[in-house]
């Protein structure tokens, strides 16, 4: 989770509320709700319910440091189509097929 302009402690303070990604700034938990804080009043764009209203929307990302947020962002409706590398893609579908609980 790497978001330009953000201080290290602005990042922890985010981390520690829950934050496990990002969207255009607006950082989402587990259950993909918004993790208010400081940087919303920065921030000019749209809130992550107004994205969940837009038809389409694409999220591109790869890499294993960006797997729980894609499978996240996927799961709760924040993106609907993925651009991606392979192995990313494999692995979140490997995972989606997983019985819950199984390890990953």
């Amino acid at each position: 989770m790497l978001v330009q302009g953000l201080s290290a402690a602005e990042l922890a303070g985010i981390r520690e509320r829950g934050a496990v990604g990002d969207i255009s700034g607006r950082f989402f938990d587990a259950d993909g709700a918004a993790v208010p804080g400081e940087v919303d009043e920065r921030l000019i764009g749209l809130s992550l319910e107004q994205l969940r209203a837009v038809p389409v929307r694409i999220g591109v990302a790869r890499g294993a440091d960006k797997r729980r947020a894609l499978a996240v962002a996927l799961r709760h409706g924040l993106i609907n189509v993925l651009v991606t590398d392979v192995s990313t893609a494999e692995t979140l579908l490997a995972d989606a097929d997983a019985p819950e609980g199984a390890p990953s």
